[in-house]
């Protein structure tokens, strides 16, 4: 996964708000994983007021009503709880490029409705400067320029996911100037020999003590590419051969 999207390492996690019990007293117990050993414990009140999902979970005739635990199946516990550091009133930690794309699809699904338009925010200034950071890089900078070509994709796949149609639009035209090379494997790696100081080895950092290669993003691009809906990869064909005469076009 991209950069901006690497998981959060519950042992990097600073002592937060949530992570012990006893604390409140109206507290629910929110329990992850299969071996449901992790844990956060939030108080109602807290839920009620940002969310009207849990507020109806809690007030209305649903199971949750008497529950003091939930297991929160599927939810990652780190992504989850940075989801409500960003909804805590007195921390309101900022949604971000590193944190976007987890945060959004929870900011939907408990409707809340301040954090979903800062999602949208973020997603709409990461494909701004998409293009102009991938134009910017030549040479054996070449790897710079799939890192942007990786975050339009998740982007795309998120809001296609979460039916954010503008923001799906703008990315379809985004992904569409960027090289076709970066996101196709019909043309091999062989379409990267136009770049004099290609080298297949290239490395950038990650994430702590993480280096990838241009290989392992462009496979990252290619696969992502690949598993967006058949209407999308259309979508983005069509909108580069709008572009072909224009003098930026990129290959």
């Amino acid at each position: 996964m991209a950069s901006q999207t690497k998981k959060l390492k519950t042992e990097e996690l600073p002592s937060k708000p949530f992570t012990n019990n006893g604390v409140y007293d109206d507290e629910v117990t929110l329990v992850f994983g299969a071996s449901r050993e992790k844990k956060l414990f939030v108080p109602r009140t807290f839920l009620c007021v940002a969310s009207p999902v849990f507020e109806a979970m809690f007030t209305h005739d649903f199971k949750e009503k008497k529950q003091k635990s939930i297991t929160m199946t599927g939810k990652n516990y780190a992504f989850f709880l940075e989801f409500l550091l960003c909804i805590h009133p007195r921390i309101q930690k900022s949604v971000e490029v590193s944190n976007v794309l987890y945060i959004a699809p929870f900011a939907e699904e408990y409707q809340v409705t301040s954090i979903v338009e800062k999602c949208k925010t973020v997603m709409n200034s990461m494909l701004s400067n998409a293009v102009e950071r991938a134009g910017s890089c030549t040479g054996i900078n070449i790897l710079y320029q799939l890192e942007p070509v990786r975050e339009c994709l998740y982007v795309l796949k998120l809001a296609d996911t979460l039916n954010y149609t503008d923001i799906v639009t703008r990315a379809v035209q985004t992904i569409a100037k960027c090289g076709y090379c970066h996101y196709s494997d019909e043309v091999g790696f062989n379409a990267e020999s136009k770049f004099s100081n290609y080298n297949p080895s290239l490395q950038t950092t990650v994430g702590p003590g993480s280096k990838q290669t241009y290989g392992d993003i462009r496979k990252d691009c290619v696969t992502m590419f690949k598993i967006l809906p058949a209407e999308l990869r259309c979508r983005i064909l069509s909108a580069r051969l709008t572009l072909v005469n224009d003098d930026n076009f990129r290959r």
